[in-house]
């Protein structure tokens, strides 16, 4: 008895800290994460189908991109383990057909192809199924033909998402990558702004308000490294009723 309660504590000791690992403003279907703030915060969106799984991850032949600029034909996704936010890829099979929302695994050093990953957070895949989508789509939309979800009202048309341009008038954002100090110079239209950064599950990791600038006015933000590690994060800036979008490479090694 004594030997059944103490293997229970320690399994629930685990499972508490692979939960406080990755914890996630969890968003409940598909084109809801996809949309967050109105802006697509991944890197790649496309139709594909399984062709090859290993224990690192899984190869996927592309059908039809989505929304991003990879043009191979067949990507790489990373396999997780939840605790890093990501998803095990291992609950595929070979063969099936998927609609996948991914991020870039940011590596710094990264020479060769780009990998990728399926965020735990929000619905991030969907399966399809003789040409029909299958899954949490959207409020109210659980089976869809491949045609109707990329025209579905509920799902904003891919071709009519564009990413935020970080080159702005308004803002102007450098170092990217970052790694302890980021500027931000202001438009002459810009009087005052908020500044949100938060990482890739939603956790807010800094954030402020900047009142009373001046045009071509250089500002210094300090990011806090002790709370961060390296890799993709998002700097929302907001103007009045303006909001920017720019993904930030941060590196703390």
């Amino acid at each position: 008895m004594l030997r059944s309660l103490l293997f229970f504590f320690i399994l629930s000791l685990f499972t508490f800290k692979r939960l406080e690992a990755c914890s996630c403003v969890y968003i409940e279907t598909f084109c809801e994460t996809i949309q967050y703030s109105d802006t697509i915060y991944h890197d790649l969106i496309l139709y594909g189908t399984v062709i090859k799984i290993t224990n690192r991850g899984m190869e996927v032949a592309v059908a039809e991109r989505l929304y991003g600029t990879d043009d191979r034909s067949v990507i790489f996704v990373k396999s997780g383990n939840g605790a890093d936010c990501g998803e095990y890829v291992g609950q595929f099979n070979v063969g099936q057909q998927l609609i996948l929302a991914l991020h870039d695994a940011y590596n710094p050093d990264q020479t060769e192809d780009i990998e990728y990953w399926i965020s735990i957070c929000g619905v991030n895949w969907l399966t399809v199924e003789n040409g029909y989508v299958k899954g949490r789509i959207a409020p109210g939309e659980v089976f869809l033909s491949y045609k109707d979800f990329k025209k579905s009202s509920t799902c904003r048309a891919f071709e009519n998402f564009q990413p935020t341009d970080p080159s702005d008038p308004e803002f102007k954002v450098y170092p990217n990558p970052v790694r302890d100090q980021l500027y931000i110079e202001v438009g002459e239209s810009v009087q005052s702004f908020d500044y949100i950064i938060s990482d890739i599950c939603g956790r807010i990791i800094l954030r402020g308000i900047r009142e009373e600038v001046e045009a071509e006015t250089q500002l210094m933000i300090e990011l806090p490294q002790e709370q961060l590690s390296s890799g993709l994060y998002f700097l929302q800036l907001l103007n009045g009723a303006e909001k920017k979008t720019i993904k930030l490479m941060i590196v703390t090694d």
